[in-house]
C-alpha cells in the first residue's frame, strides 16, 4: 500500500485512498478472478485498477456508498475483460511463430498428477455450481478467506455462509458419486 499512498500528493487523498484500499480489496480481486480464472492475474489486474482509482481520487466524496462501490466494480470488470481481449489475441498466434522451451524435463511423481487432476476435478465441479454457492467456495477453499471476510465480501451474514457452504458441499458430493457412477459403467 505505500507504493500506492506515494503517488498521491495530499494527506486527505492518502486517508481516503487507505480507506479505500482497506474496504474494496478483497471484493475488487474476488470480481477480477471470478472473470479471468487466475489469482495473480486478477492481482496485476486489481493492482492497475487501485493506481486507475488514485487518478480519480479527488473526485470520490462518499467512500462506502453504493455508487462508488459499482464504480470500483466497473472498473476491475472493465479492466479484467480488456486483459482477456488481450490474452485471447496472443491465443490466436499461430504455434510455429512461438518459440517453446522447457526449464524441467524432470518427470512428475504419479501421485502429484493424481492430486492435480483431482484439484482440476474439483474446480470444475466447483465451476458448475449456482453463483451464490460457487463464490462461497472459492473464497473459501481456493482464496482461503474466513467466513467473517467472506460475509463481508458478499455482504451476507457468517451464518449464511456457513449455510452455503454446507449446501455447496452436499451438491458437490452428488456430483462426484454421480460421476463414479457413470466411470463404472462407461468402462
Amino acid at each position: 500500500m505505500l507504493t500506492y499512498l506515494n503517488l498521491i500528493d495530499t494527506e486527505e487523498g492518502k486517508n481516503k485512498f487507505e480507506q479505500i484500499y482497506l474496504e474494496y480489496r478483497y471484493t475488487l480481486l474476488y470480481v477480477a478472478k471470478s472473470i479471468v480464472k487466475d489469482h495473480q492475474l486478477a492481482e496485476d489486474i486489481v493492482h492497475e485498477t487501485f493506481l486507475k482509482i488514485i487518478e480519480k481520487i479527488d473526485d470520490i466524496d462518499d467512500i462506502f456508498c453504493s455508487k462508488t462501490k459499482s464504480f470500483f466494480v466497473t472498473i476491475v470488470r472493465n479492466k479484467s475483460k480488456d486483459v482477456l481481449r488481450k490474452i485471447k489475441r496472443v491465443e490466436n498466434i499461430p504455434l510455429k511463430d512461438i518459440e517453446y522451451s522447457l526449464e524441467d524435463d524432470t518427470p512428475i511423481p504419479v501421485d502429484e498428477i493424481i492430486s492435480q487432476d483431482g484439484y482440476r476435478k474439483l474446480v470444475e465441479y466447483i465451476g458448475q455450481l449456482d453463483e451464490k454457492y460457487r463464490a462461497v467456495l472459492e473464497l473459501k477453499y481456493i482464496q482461503g478467506y474466513g467466513d467473517k471476510e467472506i460475509a463481508d465480501i458478499l455482504d451476507i451474514t457468517p451464518k449464511n455462509v456457513n449455510v452455503r457452504t454446507f449446501r455447496a458441499r452436499k451438491m458437490i458430493i452428488k456430483m462426484i458419486e454421480g460421476s463414479v457412477e457413470y466411470d463404472k459403467y462407461s468402462s
